[in-house]
Parts: structure tokens; sequence; C-alpha cells
């Protein structure tokens, strides 16, 4: 039998799966498809591979999850350090995100003047910095009410607290307003999109201290994965013995002592379940009234969701050793059928001998998108809404890159939504999580659930997306299940 069976490869559960094996618990991961990572996995199309979404790998150095993990597990990632981690387009401007903070501001204030820049983006800066400080002492949380513990933790950082108490709740656009002199509608987007990237949320949804580790997440150290972002979540689980991939858990089932996970591979054994799913899909797996009850609670409370319409192709290498490889595109008018003003495009470097060959580079497009446009239509218009997609963000990627206009492109292909949940099973695909919005922010999911033995790791019970919010989420589930553990 099994100590825990985890449910899901994705980064979450790709993570907790290796702190716990090095914990010395006997663990075995389950992976529906063929790759690892999920949203943020690497995928084999018509002979070439693509990393599925617009993931970055962020934070080996420093106090930041990744970083920490690395040094505790003795990782080794296959990665180049880039910078800047994000080359930003708005109308006429570009703006180079680079990890010196100094060099970035001095692009921002270039892009966007304003004598009041230095001290927005100092209180920006500095919210982020202490936050990332004195995060660690606050875990594990396993609830959102306070506790003698988490008020004892508060003292030990009170210095800290007082420094970024002021303006930490504060409206994010209602700051900046306030702040700056000039927060025209191009600055507004520069900044409502970092947020949107990173928290799921438009500046005026979030608090101050969101904002500043969205607005702050490109001056952390970015990195390009060889091979494919899935060689991520590879080398986390390379120590595990075992792992089941294209195996689908069908059922699973609660016995006195134990539970019984029904798998495509057989049936196992274990005593606890961690699920890498989000939590309003997860009572699929059980025949449990709690656990059911638990989901439906989650979906009418947590309504606001995105999904992400994505494009894929290769394109030939016209490119000189410098093209940056993230471009984001920030528009003056809406995506159709997306709600969405941005275009998150990922090149694959030179010498991926994976990703880039024939002389070509695999590009990956990725965009939020609304949900509901892409349900409950017929198939010719499902077809028709990608096709005007397609063709609106290659118009505008050849209008704001034109060296693109120049490469011919091999094997173009689109997914939405409705790809996302065939392939990821995620809940209406939505991905990114539960937004860390105003809304949200105060009775966010923990990752226990009403059944004894049953965990959740992910997206969706933890306040943040991407590796960083995601691995700091397993760490602090690992934190709730061995007391013992400390990072």
């Amino acid at each position: 039998m099994f100590d825990f069976a985890v449910v899901g490869a994705g980064i979450g559960g790709s993570v907790v799966s290796s702190i716990l094996n090095n914990l010395g618990y006997n663990v075995v991961l389950f992976e529906r498809l063929d790759y690892l990572c999920g949203c943020a996995g690497t995928f084999k199309r018509k002979g070439y591979y693509f990393n599925a979404g617009a993931a970055t790998f962020v934070g080996l150095d420093g106090n930041l999850p990744l970083a920490k993990l690395k040094h505790l597990l003795n990782l080794e990632f296959p990665v180049k350090k880039i910078d800047p981690s994000l080359k930003i387009y708005i109308k006429d401007k570009i703006i180079n995100r680079y990890q010196d903070k100094d060099m970035a501001f001095e692009e921002i204030q270039k892009a966007f003047y304003d004598k009041n820049n230095k001290k927005f983006w100092n209180t920006i800066y500095t919210t982020s910095d202490l936050i990332w400080q004195m995060l660690y002492d606050f875990l594990p949380q396993a609830s959102n009410l306070p506790s003698t513990k988490l008020i004892l933790k508060a003292f030990k950082n009170i210095d800290k607290i007082v420094k970024i108490a002021p303006n930490f709740f504060k409206n994010a656009k209602t700051y900046a307003l306030h702040t700056l002199n000039n927060l025209d509608k191009d600055y507004e987007r520069f900044l409502s999109y970092h947020t949107l990237i990173t928290a799921q949320g438009f500046l005026d949804e979030v608090n101050v201290g969101v904002a500043s580790l969205g607005l702050t997440y490109p001056n952390l150290d970015n990195y390009y994965v060889l091979g494919g972002m899935d060689k991520a979540c590879e080398v986390f689980v390379k120590n595990l013995k075992h792992v089941f991939r294209k195996t689908t858990v069908k059922k699973i089932k609660h016995y006195e002592d134990k539970f019984v996970l029904e798998t495509t591979a057989g049936e196992f054994e274990a005593k606890n379940v961690i699920l890498n799913k989000t939590i309003f899909d997860m009572f699929e797996l059980f025949d449990d009234p709690y656990i059911k009850e638990f989901s439906f609670k989650s979906q009418k409370t947590f309504t606001k969701k995105w999904g992400t319409f994505t494009m894929y192709f290769m394109v030939d290498d016209i490119f000189d050793e410098g093209f940056e490889y993230h471009h984001f595109i920030l528009l003056d008018e809406e995506i159709p059928f997306t709600k969405s003003k941005s275009i998150f495009l990922s090149i694959s470097a030179k010498e991926d001998t994976l990703l880039s060959i024939e002389n070509k580079r695999s590009i990956t497009i990725s965009t939020h998108s609304e949900i509901d446009s892409w349900f409950d239509v017929d198939k010719d218009e499902y077809k028709r809404r990608k096709k005007l997609v397609e063709e609106f963000i290659l118009k505008k990627l050849y209008e704001y890159i034109p060296i693109f206009k120049n490469a011919k492109l091999y094997n173009v292909e689109s997914g939405t939504p409705l790809t996302f949940r065939r392939y990821t099973s995620r809940y209406m695909g939505a991905v990114g999580g539960i937004p860390v919005i105003n809304k949200y922010f105060f009775n966010y999911p923990r990752p226990i659930t009403p059944k004894k033995g049953v965990y959740v790791v992910g997206d969706t019970v933890f306040p943040g997306q991407g590796w960083p919010g995601v691995s700091l989420g397993a760490i602090n589930l690992a934190q709730l299940i061995d007391k013992n553990f400390k990072i």
C-alpha cells in the first residue's frame, strides 16, 4: 500500500510528489497524458513539439520556491537564463522587462513618463521584496481563519508588516491613480495585463500586495527550459519509483483504512490521496456526498474564470541570436470572442534540439479568453470563430513584429477552452486557477477537503499561479502533511 497516491502530474502534483518522496513516503503518481506538467507541458503534433501554454520558468535564485526546492532536493534543471524576460509592445512603444530593477524602471519611465513613477514603483518593489522575505514564515496555511500561531508569526515579522501594511490592501488601480500624475489608458493597460497574466485579475480587481507580485514577476530570474517546459516536471519526478503515464484514474473508493484507486493500469491502494485537479470537478472521482457538496459550493462561490485561446505553428528560422523568447503585444481593441486585448508569444531557442528542428522554430501564442464563447455552439460556428481569431492574431503579429511577415508558417493550429478541457480535463477548460482578486482574497480555498486523507494541490487551492505560486502551494501542502518539514 502506498502512503500517498497523487492524481495528476501538473506542476503541483509533480512538486508535491517529489517533496513527499524525499521525506521518505511511498508515493505513486498517475498522469493521464503521455507528458508531464499539464497546462504547462510540452506536446507533440505532426512531428513537431510545442509548449502547451505561455508558462515561464521563474525563480532558481534567492528566496523563491524553486530555489529552495532545488537546494533541498538536489535538482538540476536544463535551463538557459533569459534577460529581458519579456518584450512588450504597446502602440509605438517597446518596453524591455529587464531583471535589473533600475534598468526596468528606465524602460518604464521612457515609455510612460511620470514624475511620481519612482514613488509608485518603489512601493511596488518594496512590497514584493518583503512579501517574499516573510512568506514562508506564514506557512502552512490550512484555513482562512486567524489563529494564535498566525498572530505570533505576524509579530515575528512586525517590522516588515508595518512597512507594507499602509498600502497592501488598497485597490491597485485606486493606488495608481492617486500616486501617479497621469495614468493614461496605455499605462493602465501595461499594468493591468501584468496582473492578469499572473493573478488572473485586472488592476482594478486586485490589491496592491497582489499587484506588486505580478508587476515584479519579470524582475525575478527567468529561464528558458531546454527540451520543453515538461522537462522541469521530469526533473522533479526523476527519483520517484512509481510514475504511471497515460494512465487514467477512473474512480477512487474509500474503505475503513485505505483508498482504492481504479485506473486503466489496474487497482492501487493508498492511505492518502492528493488530487492535482481543480476543486470544481474533483467530485467526479468519488461517490462521496461531502466532496460533491464541496465541489458544487466552490463552483457557485468562485464563478470568475478565464480560459485561453492558443495557436501553435513552426516558422522558418530567420531570427538572429538576440531575438527574445517571450513577446507580449498589448492592443487597443479586443480579440474577437475572447474579451482580451493581449497576445503572448513564445519562441523556441535555436539550440533547443527538440523544439527547433529542420531550421524551424516552435511558436506558442496564447491569449486569455472568456469561456462561454466556445461552448454550446454548433461545429460550423465553432470553426468560424476559431478562424476569425487566428486571422486577427496573425494580422496583429505581422503589424507589431514585422519579421514574421518574412517567415513561412507551417502546421498552424489553434486551441480553445474546449480543447484544454479535452486534453487536460480541467473544469470548463479554465486555466490559471481561481483569480487572486479582491472578491476572493479572504476566502481563497485551501488544500484540505471535507474527506479525511484527501488533499488538493494546484492553482485552485493556493493564491498563486505559475511556477512560483503553484510550487509554493505544494510546499504549503507538504508542511500540512508533515509538521517536521521545513524549508
